[in-house]
């Protein structure tokens, strides 16, 4: 099962100091929008032993969190790689998560007139609530909004107001906690 946690600030506590977490975000390909913009998500979110402090400039991620921006095929590709463990987390069409989450993608054989889908930040329910809440609270402090919008034009967009629009499947728990503390869902 998948769980949003959109593109969506403290800190959380996924490992101690002395414990180092990877987590591997699958973007597409190096030509497209979603591998710089994972690459910047992954060095927004990371905070390995010994990096400096958020309030002496260095990253606001989460403590012990190492995370890697990987080229893969794309949304398809990602989600499946999450389903068998090999990624952590993914950039996903809002429609593929879609019929990922409701096993309504095999079988689809003719294309689908549609407005548009965006894409989001996926990962599996089974990540621990801790390490979600931490990551999706590092994309939306104002460090890493910084760094968003200056690294892609499309790292504006990424911003709390929208984060909870449009995700098409449920929120990981503990994306769900961070955007009810931020006011973002009721």
């Amino acid at each position: 099962m998948f769980a949003a946690f959109a593109i969506a600030a403290g800190l959380g506590q996924a490992a101690t100091a002395q414990e180092i977490a990877f987590f591997r975000i699958g973007t597409g390909g190096t030509a497209g929008t979603y591998y710089p913009i994972g690459g910047l998500i992954a060095n927004a979110i990371s905070s390995p032993p010994g990096s400096r402090a958020c309030e002496e400039g260095g990253s606001c991620g989460v403590p012990g969190l190492v995370a890697t921006a990987l080229v893969t095929s794309g949304s398809v590709g990602n989600v499946k790689a999450i389903d068998g463990g090999s990624l952590e987390a993914g950039f996903s069409q809002s429609d593929v998560a879609y019929w990922a989450q409701t096993g309504t993608y095999e079988g689809q054989d003719a294309d689908v007139a549609t407005l548009s889908v965006g894409a989001q930040l996926v990962t599996s329910a089974d990540q621990p609530e801790v390490l979600i809440h931490g990551i999706t609270q590092a994309l939306y402090n104002q460090t890493t909004q910084r760094l968003l919008a200056a690294g892609h034009p499309r790292g504006r967009l990424i911003m709390l107001e929208n984060a909870t629009q449009g995700a098409g499947i449920p929120f990981h728990p503990g994306a769900e906690r961070f955007y009810r503390e931020a006011g973002q869902l009721e």
